[in-house]
């Protein structure tokens, strides 16, 4: 085991000089951040980011999601890298209708409600 991040280490075998242990991951909770499974994104300030090695790329250039491996110049440890915040438009659009549906809509409603009531 190298370049991994171990909250506790009481009970493991570290092999390699590259982990980090006894130390908090700061993982968020099991979601659906893309991909075909659930992950657990580290935060911004975990000691996980940029703390993996470039060299394992070759075997994986994107991360579990599919997103690029590399982001900030070193890999981030764990399944999913922390990729910039790029907001996206997720409001729904109003439906809005133009000057002559709104006239048309009103004739159809006007004959509608002169058909409904009978004349006296």
């Amino acid at each position: 085991m190298n370049y991994s991040l171990l909250q506790s280490t009481s009970a493991a075998v570290v092999v390699g000089g590259n982990n980090i242990g006894n130390v908090d991951p700061q993982l968020g909770s099991l979601a659906n951040n893309g991909g075909a499974t659930l992950t657990r994104l580290i935060a911004s300030t975990s000691p996980a980011r940029n703390a993996g090695s470039n060299t394992f790329v070759t075997v994986a250039s994107t991360d579990q999601r599919g997103l690029t491996r590399i982001v900030g110049g070193t890999i981030d440890m764990g399944a999913v890298e922390i990729q910039p915040f790029v907001p996206t438009d997720t409001a729904s659009k109003i439906p809005t209708l133009s000057q002559w549906a709104l006239v048309l809509l009103a004739t159809l409603l006007a004959w509608l409600g002169i058909r409904r009531y009978p004349k006296v």
